[in-house]
């Protein structure tokens, strides 16, 4: 499990950052499972915005905005900046904490924890909380491998991914929520 949170790059010239702080990628017994959607050209266009963008990363968007402001192909404004890390290992668990400040911009000052815990039974969990005032809307995206599929039920927490004949478990839950 690899996690994000770190500058996009120097602060005068942010070209290659990207909106995926707090964003993470998987692998499983040397397979990629979650991961990045990566960087598909530098040309001008809905491509490269797209590819930078909040939404093509495994990370929380809130009320449909960008962590950091997107002005062009190569500039970046109000960036995401960490205000909290941690990496403890402890009972055989492995757990990252962290949190931004790039939706304190938003109504409200929101601010998005995350709490990734690596476990003994080789399980990871993955938990988001917002913070702040208001009400808002969070979509939560985890983009699979291309040779992954996804067996999901609607209306239930549970779900598999099969890979090269191998299925794993997967479950979805509330995360430990939004708080005021």
């Amino acid at each position: 499990m690899a996690h994000r949170l770190r500058p996009g790059g120097p602060d005068y010239q942010p070209g290659h950052a990207h909106c995926d702080t707090l964003s993470y990628e998987l692998v499983l017994d040397g397979r990629r499972i979650v991961i990045d959607t990566g960087v598909h050209d530098y040309e001008p266009g809905a491509r490269r915005y797209r590819s930078r963008s909040t939404a093509s990363h495994n990370t929380v968007m809130v009320d449909g905005a960008e962590q950091s402001e997107i002005w062009g192909v190569f500039r970046v404004a109000r960036r995401a900046r960490a205000i909290e890390a941690s990496l403890l290992q402890e009972h055989g668990t492995i757990s990252f904490s962290g949190a931004h400040d790039g939706y304190r911009r938003l109504a409200g000052r929101v601010v998005h924890r995350r709490l990734a815990e690596y476990l003994p039974d080789r399980s990871l969990r993955v938990s988001d909380r917002l913070s702040g005032s208001d009400r808002h809307v969070m979509e939560n995206r985890i983009h699979l491998a291309r040779d992954c599929t996804l067996r999901a039920r609607a209306g239930r927490s549970r779900s598999a991914i099969r890979q090269a004949g191998r299925w794993w478990r997967a479950s979805t839950s509330r995360g430990f929520g939004h708080s005021h």
